[in-house]
């Protein structure tokens, strides 16, 4: 990889890879710090000394943990994840403000909210929108943790992809942004809707 990026002059890297979902478990987390947390902290130091951009999917919602008011979070909010997939966007989000310290890492986080729209898989795992047209689509019942009343913040997939472009276009660097709707609707809203 450092080889395609040399030799195509890549000034920017945007990171999407994950492969934990909101309920992995312990043995899937040290998977996915064996084969992704690590090697994409030596991308990051890579991407330091070659002064590249590193950009980051982080996540909206699960990297500040619960909540039990209905103020929408800010970027300055502490990171108090409740999962291993919360806990290793905290770790990702950790090694890059480190490498910026460092080595002067130049980067870019985004916490997109809960991104719906075409593309997604309806037969998935995560995804609320998505798992439950597949639901309704195969007549089958939605599974419902709790009582339906977990508000989120949802984002249409193409304006999430408009406001990404407008960050990389404008060359946003050193920044940590949330990116939804600014709304939020319960479950059993989406599931009403």
């Amino acid at each position: 990889m450092k080889n395609i990026l040399l030799a195509n002059k890549i000034e920017v890297v945007v990171h999407l890879v994950s492969t934990l979902i909101p309920g992995s478990t312990y043995s899937d987390y040290i998977n996915e710090f064996k084969n992704v947390i690590f090697p994409s902290i030596e991308l990051m130091e890579f991407c330091a000394n070659e002064n590249i951009k590193f950009v980051y999917f982080s996540s909206g919602g699960t990297i500040y943990g619960n909540r039990t008011t209905l103020q929408p979070f800010v970027e300055t909010d502490s990171m108090e994840p409740i999962s291993y997939y919360g806990w290793s966007k905290q770790m990702m989000e950790n090694s890059i403000l480190f490498k910026n310290r460092t080595q002067g890492l130049k980067y870019l986080i985004i916490r997109p909210s809960n991104p719906y729209g075409h593309g997604q898989n309806l037969h998935g795992k995560q995804g609320l929108v998505a798992v439950a047209i597949g639901k309704i689509i195969e007549n089958k019942s939605v599974e419902v943790w709790g009582d339906g009343s977990a508000i989120r913040d949802y984002i249409y997939i193409e304006d999430l992809a408009n406001a990404f472009y407008q960050l990389i276009s404008k060359d946003v660097c050193n920044e940590t942004i949330n990116l939804g709707s600014g709304r939020g609707y319960s479950v059993n809203d989406v599931l009403a809707f």
